[in-house]
């Protein structure tokens, strides 16, 4: 699914039994066929799919963001660099979208 982040509204979408970079690639071509301007994509962090949108900024979401870290942490760390880490993995959870879009 292709959102405007800055009216909420879908662009275009498609159902879809597993990602793949051409189902992205596709879309993609779709939607900038109908003049629309992709200045950022935020992607669950699949493998391969990044490439698609080559000179276009990607993030991965917060939630796979914070599952991605939380498979190397245990939920009571004992060194100091991964207790750091899990402190940071937890604000990522309350970063509001005003600090994410930069509209505050």
């Amino acid at each position: 699914m292709f959102l405007d982040v800055l009216t909420g509204e879908i662009i275009d979408g498609k159902y879809i039994e597993t990602e793949t970079a051409e189902d992205y690639r596709f879309l993609l071509e779709r939607i900038q066929s109908q003049g629309f301007i992709v200045q950022g994509v935020v992607l669950d962090g699949k493998r391969g799919v990044g490439k698609v949108f080559n000179g276009i900024p990607v993030q991965i979401c917060h939630f796979h963001q914070v599952a991605i870290i939380k498979r190397y942490l245990t939920s009571n760390p004992k060194l100091e660099a991964s207790i750091d880490l899990l402190r940071i993995c937890r604000k990522l959870k309350r970063i509001s979208e005003d600090r994410v879009y930069g509209c505050s």
